[in-house]
């Protein structure tokens, strides 16, 4: 199963990616909330394709971006960096990728 890592200056976090629209924002009503003020209340989604993951800007204030560019919607591959506002994650395919990063907090 696919994941996002936020990554910090705590330990990082691992988020396990539903199948379907999965929203990441500052809002508690996202499947991904961030806590920080640069990142809107509803501010990227990521849903399927038949050609992978695409994350999708949803017309956020401070942008998206993928490997330090500024994208409006981009398909997401493995170990990519996403940046929004000052969260930074990190998209990995597959679970054995995810248990190979060291000293995490695992959400529910």
């Amino acid at each position: 199963m696919a994941s996002l890592i936020l990554l910090g200056t705590h330990k990082a976090k691992l988020f396990p990616l539903k199948k379907g629209l999965v929203t990441l924002g500052r809002s508690e009503r996202c499947d991904m909330p961030l806590d920080h003020p640069r990142v809107s209340r509803l501010h990227a989604s990521i849903c399927e394709s038949d050609n992978g993951p695409i994350l999708c800007d949803l017309q956020s204030r401070n942008g998206t971006y993928v490997n330090g560019v500024r994208i409006e919607q981009q398909l997401l591959r493995n170990r990519d960096v996403i940046r929004l506002g000052n969260c930074e994650l990190r998209y990995l395919e597959t679970a054995d990728e995810a248990a190979a990063v060291d000293h995490l907090t695992l959400t529910a």
